[in-house]
């Protein structure tokens, strides 16, 4: 098919959204998490769980009016 480049957004940010974007990561797409298409139990939990898939997984994290 192609397909290179996955989006993933959505509940929980510190768990399904990480987990789902940094699987796809390991199977070597390039991963993009609109930071304002995801929600998690606090802000320092979403902004945690964002700075690690930016920083740990090299996911681009930008808002998604970006797109």
């Amino acid at each position: 098919m192609g397909t290179r480049r996955i989006i993933v957004a959505g509940l929980a940010a510190e768990m399904c959204v990480m987990l789902s974007a940094t699987d796809a990561r390991m199977l070597g797409y390039d991963v993009w998490v609109p930071e304002d298409c995801t929600a998690a139990e606090s802000p320092a939990r979403k902004r945690n769980a964002l700075r690690q898939l930016e920083e740990a997984f090299q996911c681009d994290v930008r808002p998604g009016n970006l797109l």
